[in-house]
């Protein structure tokens, strides 16, 4: 649709320009240089018009796009958030109902949350990484928001359950939500500047 919308404005400026030949042409044989600049001025005029338009088509689809770059990244980033959310719940839970367990609980504990904890943790990877495709690395934000991302994997991989630092995710968590609303903000109004000549 949109190399339509394009397509269609490119064929408005060829037809002003054969209307401004034409015109040239008719003013030459007739010999009326008046007529000649009338038309062209109007032609001129349409031309700059149909430019004009050209213009906003491109800025409106350009500003779309970064409206649903936008959407995407903050429905990845929430989704994210939750699942961190959810993984930590499940490494505390075991951690928290081993403690003063005999071994032989403390595997019946560890053999019915393990499976949920496996879950949970594939799910992060696959979003931290889809959250990751989005940013960009050059930019201040986006780069703490990678960053963090590499910190919290860290941090829900380790060997010790007891090891997780539920502040720090906490913390993390936080941090990359506030980033993220920066990089909303910055992008939503780069998005509302649609027009500017």
């Amino acid at each position: 649709m949109k190399d339509t919308i394009i397509t269609d404005k490119i064929i408005v400026l060829k037809d002003t320009l054969a209307q401004i030949t034409h015109a040239i042409n008719l003013t030459e044989s007739t010999g009326d240089n008046s007529q000649l600049i009338s038309n062209s001025i109007t032609i001129l005029i349409a031309l700059i018009a149909a430019l004009i338009a050209l213009y906003q088509v491109k800025s409106n689809i350009i500003s779309s796009s970064r409206i649903t770059w936008i959407e995407n990244l903050r429905t990845a980033i929430s989704e994210y958030v939750a699942e961190v959310n959810d993984c930590a719940i499940i490494i505390c839970n075991v951690h928290f109902k081993c403690l003063q367990r005999d071994q032989g609980e403390i595997d019946e504990i560890i053999e019915e949350y393990y499976p949920l904890y496996i879950i949970a943790s594939r799910k992060i990877d696959k979003l931290g990484s889809k959250v990751l495709l989005y940013l960009n690395s050059d930019e201040t934000n986006h780069k703490k928001i990678e960053d963090i991302i590499t910190g919290i994997d860290k941090q829900l991989h380790k060997d010790k359950m007891s090891d997780l630092d539920e502040k720090k995710i906490e913390d993390d968590i936080k941090e990359i939500l506030k980033s993220a609303k920066l990089i909303f903000k910055t992008e939503w109004a780069k998005s509302k500047k649609i027009f500017k000549i």
